[in-house]
């Protein structure tokens, strides 16, 4: 599949990537409170309706843009408190309803149990989305995050942190109304100077949204998706994937025990830039034995001001 809707994120890709080192302005002028920043992330999702059957499956790229600004108040030597507003727009190449606009804001508190390098540290956020779809408003809704995260620095290189997270997604339609509860495991170590590689285990406990074919173009009906109306919470017609392709057809939502693996490289330049490779394999094994498998692969360049 070509990619040629995303010529213009490359342009973006380099002229972030040409934006002159500025270490020695750093050094001399103290950290400001507030923090401006930009990300853009390339991907493909090669399974992007979380399709079971393997003639519904669907690779798609996608491209991301978001900027936000944060604000950092130190209330004491071991606690911080963070907040950061945003807003993203997300283009999807192939099923184009996918692609939306969304804002949002987070908080964050973190405490330090000493201030000593190796110390502990115990950080709970709290986030709040609002997504706009291009076209349909099946998928239009708000999205609330809560995490509390374990992190210790192993040593100057090496870090390790343990997280539990829910998630509730409130959508216009009910098959995209999901609830879902995230305990994961997580490393992060430097192998050379500016160089990470960093590993994220997530088990996750809650609904999942699928999409198949219910009609093929010829008006037959599908007869091997019994089973997974039969095991369903929800279902109804998917406009996004019925207008991108013949035939119709259906989102459903069931319940599932999901299993991800993301591993990363990622390089820190001298100016607050930091390019990062990712590619995140999902295994979601949801009720009535239906599942579905997904890769994920992302690039992205994030500067901070």
């Amino acid at each position: 599949m070509k990619c040629r809707a995303f010529t213009p994120a490359f342009i973006v890709f380099g002229a972030l990537a040409t934006v002159p080192a500025q270490a020695d302005e750093a050094a001399i002028e103290p950290e400001s409170r507030w923090s401006p920043d930009i990300r853009l992330s390339l991907g493909r999702n090669d399974n992007i309706g979380n399709a079971e059957l393997k003639r519904d499956i669907v690779d798609d790229n996608f491209a991301t843009l978001s900027a936000g600004l944060s604000y950092r108040w130190p209330i004491t030597p071991l606690q911080t408190l963070s907040i950061r507003g945003f807003a993203e727009a997300q283009r999807v190449e192939a099923v184009k309803d996918l692609s939306r606009y969304s804002g949002g804001a987070e908080i964050s508190y973190r405490f330090r149990f000493n201030p000593m390098p190796t110390s502990w540290s115990i950080t709970a956020n709290l986030f709040a989305q609002v997504d706009d779809y291009q076209t349909h408003r099946q998928r239009d809704g708000q999205m609330y995050t809560g995490q509390l995260i374990a992190d210790k620095p192993i040593s100057d290189v090496w870090s390790a942190s343990v997280g539990l997270e829910y998630r509730h997604r409130d959508a216009h339609s009910d098959v995209w109304d999901l609830r879902r509860t995230r305990g994961f495991v997580s490393s992060r170590y430097e192998f050379v100077p500016t160089w990470s590689i960093s590993g994220t285990y997530s088990y996750i406990d809650g609904d999942v949204a699928s999409t198949t074919r219910a009609i093929f173009p010829d008006g037959t009906p599908a007869d091997d998706i019994f089973k997974l109306v039969q095991a369903a919470d929800a279902i109804e017609i998917d406009q996004a994937f019925t207008a991108a392709f013949d035939g119709i057809w259906i989102g459903y939502r069931l319940p599932a025990k999901t299993h991800t693996l993301k591993l990363g490289v990622d390089k820190r330049f001298a100016n607050k830039l930091v390019l990062d490779l990712s590619a995140m394999r999902v295994i979601a094994n949801a009720r009535g034995g239906n599942k579905y498998r997904n890769w994920i692969f992302g690039l992205s360049l994030q500067k901070r001001f």
